[in-house]
């Protein structure tokens, strides 16, 4: 029999049977026999051929015996489920064989970060979990936590460069966060799915209402996959005008749908939703030829007019699929337009500037949205090949009345303009916010003063003139 077959926990002391678990050997030589061949099949049954860490077979074995003692023995186990925080702008940038040593190197630190007791496991992909028993209390699972992602966090030495890499980690408890091993797994990956959503780079403990609420996104991104399937969706379309010119800059796009479980929802709520990169596709390619109309005849009188379009975070990061969104159009990439989040570009600066120079080449005009909502404005337009920007809503609201909010405002303005790029205020509601800021030297805006948000109808000029004259006149009337 090989070390590989069982080894029985606990009996010798209790005389109680118990279940047997497979013991990981070390692997045999390569130059071993016929008997060792098996030895060397049976491990790598239970193993990861890369990592050589148990794989998914054998941690759910040994999750399932923790499961059954802790019950029995009235045992606190852990478990903690590592997922590494964009993994695979690794691989897309640097190749699958630096992907691979990052796994490698990640799982060694993993190992030497627990206590030889514990199981480090990969399940597959960049996704590890790390099976703790013997717990005293929940806070020892913290400082494990605060442990890996101290590791994890250490730069990874590769073809000459180094990688920078975190991880998110969710934490389930047995007893009380699952009945049995799928239900602690389950709900650890629910945990670690929030930590993302959270931002990356941390933890986060289970409760039940991550597991209900992660139910719920996935059943409405299904539901929203259909839609587009069904072309429930809508279009409107808002103007972007520079008053002093009398000129129609551009419209965006705003996306709508009325999901029948939970009602109306508008583009910002709608960006969550479309992080798969298959939905993100199809939902772009929807939109482009919505819009393609309003572009060829709507905009035909505003000659140099874009298209705006805002849909997810993650649409300028997954720049092919925007790229074989807009080549299937047939729309012209110089008449179009992509606003991209300022905290998007925060979160994964290398692929964001890969996809933004990407998308730049082609001639699509990249506009940094939401600027001065985060601390970082004036680095990202250093770093970025942006053509413009667009202030946010909230700052060009408080502007008029917070002298602060009034100077950074100043600043971004001239910084841009410095640079040459396009200043814009988005969220314009008020007279007092267009003197101010055109004061200090923005001279495009959007927001409900110069035209709400509106069906592709009113785009079309009856008389095939320009429809600048009539935004000029909502802006004077407003004024």
């Amino acid at each position: 029999m090989s070390r590989l077959s069982t080894e029985w926990e606990g009996a010798a002391t209790t005389g109680q049977h118990v279940a047997l678990r497979p013991v990981a050997p070390d692997p045999p030589p390569a130059d071993a026999g016929w008997m060792t061949a098996a030895a060397r099949f049976e491990y790598l049954a239970f193993h990861d051929s890369l990592t050589g860490l148990p794989n998914r077979a054998l941690f759910l074995d040994r999750l399932r015996g923790a499961v059954t003692r802790a019950r029995r023995e009235g045992r606190l186990v852990g478990l903690l489920y590592l997922d590494l925080d964009d993994f695979k702008r690794i691989n897309d940038s640097f190749g699958h064989e630096a992907g691979d040593r990052v796994l490698q190197t990640l799982a060694g630190r993993f190992q030497a970060a627990v206590r030889d007791t514990d199981t480090v496991a990969r399940l597959g992909g960049d996704e590890f979990t790390i099976l703790v028993e013997g717990l005293g209390s929940a806070d020892e699972l913290t400082a494990v936590a605060r442990k890996l992602l101290r590791v994890t966090r250490h730069t990874v030495p590769v073809a000459g460069c180094q990688l920078a890499v975190s991880a998110s980690i969710g934490i389930a408890l047995c007893p009380g966060d699952g009945s049995d091993a799928s239900g602690l797994l389950r709900n650890a990956d629910a945990a670690m799915y929030h930590a993302k959503r959270q931002g990356r780079n941390g933890f986060r403990f289970f409760s039940n209402c991550m597991a209900e609420r992660v139910a719920r996104r996935l059943a409405q991104a299904e539901r929203l996959a259909r839609a587009l399937a069904a072309d429930e969706l809508s279009l409107r379309y808002q103007p972007i005008f520079a008053p002093a010119e009398n000129r129609l800059v551009g419209v965006e796009a705003i996306l709508d749908w009325y999901d029948p479980e939970t009602g109306p929802l508008v583009t910002a709520r709608l960006m969550p939703l479309l992080e798969e990169p298959a939905l993100l596709e199809a939902a772009t390619r929807w939109v482009l030829a919505r819009a393609a109309p309003v572009l060829e005849t709507g905009l035909a009188g505003s000659p140099g007019a874009r298209l705006s379009i805002n849909l997810s975070p993650r649409c300028f990061l997954a720049a092919e699929q925007l790229v074989a969104a807009l080549e299937r159009s047939g729309l012209p990439p110089s008449r179009m337009a992509v606003e991209v989040p300022e905290t998007a570009l925060s979160l994964e600066p290398r692929r964001a500037a890969a996809g933004c120079r990407r998308l730049r080449d082609l001639g699509v005009q990249l506009i940094l949205d939401d600027l001065g909502s985060g601390p970082c404005a004036l680095a990202l337009l250093q770093r970025y090949p942006v053509g413009g920007i667009k202030l946010a809503a909230p700052l060009v609201a408080s502007a008029p009345r917070d002298p602060a909010a009034a100077a950074l405002a100043g600043a971004l303005i001239a910084y841009a303009r410095g640079r040459g790029l396009q200043v814009m205020a988005g969220g314009v509601d008020t007279p007092e916010q267009v003197e101010l800021l055109s004061g200090l030297g923005c001279r495009i805006f959007q927001g409900d003063l110069i035209g709400p948000p509106m069906p592709a109808a009113a785009f079309a000029p009856p008389t095939g003139h320009s429809p600048a004259p009539r935004f000029a006149a909502l802006r004077a009337a407003a004024l």
